[in-house]
């Protein structure tokens, strides 16, 4: 892949992230060992520099910006050495519509050395790594690999994910469900049920 390319490719993915993510938080909801789970997610723009695998002495926020106004230009970034830019690159366009791609989450196995991260969310193509800050997740790392793989066994199936501006109290967007579940129907916590519009519920 070639940098021109490369930043044809930025600007596309900077757009999808400004368009599914940024601003938002993310709810998924899991059927976890004994009970129903849950966890939030959101995203700003220092995390999306991460998620492209580039090298750039270019601070995070900025970078984002350049990607997202088409400014980047072939000087300001370098592939990485170990070769996983060109991995993200071939998942990206489905990690930025994770809320509707995800299938699985689970707990990270802790089998790549130099990966910290704490739960992962995906499929059997790709997966999300999120790091818990306090009470939300963040995205902080991206692979191109099976959840299966790559989290404690087994994966948890995901029941529902749930997408709302980041400061709004309760999430009425409902991005995926799966099927012949109705959310009304499961036995969620109170924590949960308190941040879901009452529409969910009925």
């Amino acid at each position: 892949m070639n940098k021109n390319l490369a930043i044809k490719k930025l600007n596309q993915f900077a757009k999808m992230y400004s368009e599914n993510l940024l601003g938002y938080r993310l709810l998924f909801i899991y059927q976890d060992i004994t009970a129903i789970n849950f966890i939030e997610v959101v995203f700003s723009e220092s995390n999306f520099k991460h998620l492209t695998g580039v090298d750039s002495i270019i601070n995070p926020n900025p970078f984002f910006s350049a990607c997202l106004n088409q400014k980047l230009s072939p000087n300001d970034f370098d592939f990485s050495a170990d070769g996983t830019t060109a991995l993200k690159f071939q998942v990206l366009d489905k990690i930025l519509a994770i809320h509707t791609t995800a299938r699985y989450i689970g707990d990270y196995n802790c089998q790549r050395p130099r990966l910290i991260t704490d739960k992962l969310v995906g499929d059997y193509e790709c997966c999300l790594g999120l790091q818990l800050n306090k009470k939300y997740y963040s995205p902080n790392t991206i692979l191109k690999s099976n959840i299966s793989k790559e989290v404690y066994r087994p994966a948890r199936k995901i029941l529902a994910s749930l997408r709302t501006e980041r400061f709004s109290k309760e999430y009425s967007e409902l991005c995926y469900l799966k099927p012949n579940i109705r959310i009304s129907k499961l036995d969620l916590p109170d924590a949960l049920i308190d941040i879901l519009d009452q529409s969910l519920l009925q």
